[in-house]
């Protein structure tokens, strides 16, 4: 399992934006990171909802 952090994001975001050949578009870099990590934690979010609510099935017997 891979897990990305958002320091290593926020630098490659960085490392991009000093490039002197793009453009610059900082506000859609900072979209693009944020949307990155928020697919992340929103999907291990609903794997750890899917973890509890199964382990309590197995309680409840």
């Amino acid at each position: 399992m891979l897990i990305v952090g958002l320091f290593d994001l926020l630098s490659s975001g960085r490392a991009a934006l000093t490039d002197p050949a793009w453009p610059t578009p900082y506000v859609e870099t900072y979209l693009f990171i944020a949307s990155i990590y928020f697919c992340i934690c929103f999907g291990l979010s609903r794997y750890s909802m899917w973890l509890e609510h199964r382990y309590k099935k197995g309680e409840l017997r």
